[in-house]
């Protein structure tokens, strides 16, 4: 056992205990389907070419917030061309060559909601090409509060802000990033197929959303600022947040 160093820390451990050439991932609030492994195996072994997938993600429970993040936020694999640019790993499994070649999470990220989308990014660089297959089904607990959301939104804006940071973020306007961010949740809810009355709530949530944004962002600068590192700035960002980071994806 280790003590909580965060969701990269932990998962790294995983691998290194683990002994196959496949590793899948899920996450302590999901539910995954009775075939999950063998359809991840099966897909691998007839797509030798690829170096991680990631299966579908699913709501567990149905109420309002928890479809504002399926029609929304989309937490969802997106393809383009037959593959993607990031394997959430609520759903996801990668070849462990390709994995340690890109040297795993980055367990400078001490919490959930930037290492995801760094190691695909370290995979794709190295030559690996990342896909998603129409199974592996996960079911995930969505948000499924106003307050939930708004934690949502601060914890992306904080990993914003330390990727950058690190360099593993591209560095841009805030006003472009919570901007783009609200842009593509209306988008997609206005387009979802619900009753009007609910896209209006989904448009409250958006607002909710980028409004945590913005606060973990300044908060996470200021921070910075005094110096807060490692195990300080954990502790200075709140350990209620941190342990519902898993939900910021």
């Amino acid at each position: 056992t280790q003590g909580n160093a965060g969701p990269a820390t932990a998962r790294n451990h995983g691998v290194e205990l683990a002994a196959a050439p496949l590793i899948a991932f899920t996450d302590d609030d999901c539910v995954v389907s009775e075939t999950w492994l063998e359809e991840y195996l099966a897909y691998m072994e007839r797509h030798p070419g690829i170096a991680g997938t990631g299966g579908l993600l699913r709501r567990k429970h149905d109420n309002l917030v928890a479809r504002w993040v399926d029609h929304a936020v989309r937490m969802r694999h997106s393809v383009k061309d037959g593959e993607t640019l990031i394997l959430i790993t609520a759903n996801a499994c990668y070849r462990r060559e390709a994995f340690e070649s890109a040297g795993g999470f980055d367990t400078r990220i001490p919490w959930a909601g930037g290492e995801d989308p760094d190691l695909s990014r370290k995979v794709i660089e190295n030559g690996g090409r990342l896909s998603v297959i129409d199974g592996a089904l996960v079911k995930h607990t969505h948000r499924d509060s106003v307050g939930g959301v708004f934690k949502d939104g601060k914890l992306v804006g904080m990993s914003r802000q330390l990727r950058m940071e690190l360099g593993l973020y591209r560095d841009k306007p805030l006003v472009w990033s919570m901007g783009g961010m609200f842009y593509r949740h209306s988008r997609r809810g206005f387009a979802s197929a619900v009753p009007l009355a609910e896209k209006l709530v989904y448009l409250f949530l958006n607002v909710v959303k980028v409004t945590g944004f913005l606060i973990g962002n300044l908060a996470m600068r200021l921070r910075r600022n005094r110096g807060a590192q490692g195990a300080e700035l954990k502790k200075a960002v709140g350990a209620s947040d941190l342990k519902d980071s898993k939900h910021a994806k």
